[in-house]
């Protein structure tokens, strides 16, 4: 898994590089508004888990050691985790 500290520090670029897209868009961010404040989890089996918070402009994205407060998760595996597995 990834550094909690290290793991927040990669959200920001992602974040503020999502939201600059999405300030272009305003139907997405129509759409969205109407979603404020939930909470969807994103997990990468066995690299991190990734917390996206709909807001009314955009989004806010966290790190989080698991989903317990999300509506729903998604649930990913790498390629590179699989090919790792797959040398075992």
């Amino acid at each position: 898994m990834v550094n909690a500290v290290l793991g927040q520090a990669l959200c920001i670029p992602a974040e503020l590089a999502i939201n600059n897209i999405l300030k272009h868009d305003a139907a997405t961010i129509a759409a969205l508004g109407r979603h404020q404040g939930r909470l969807l989890g994103i997990t990468i089996v066995g690299v991190a888990n990734v917390t996206v918070r709909l807001l009314d402009n955009g989004i806010q994205l966290g790190m989080s050691s698991d989903h317990v407060d999300t509506e729903v998760t998604l649930s990913a595996v790498s390629y590179t985790h699989l090919r790792a597995h797959e040398t075992d």
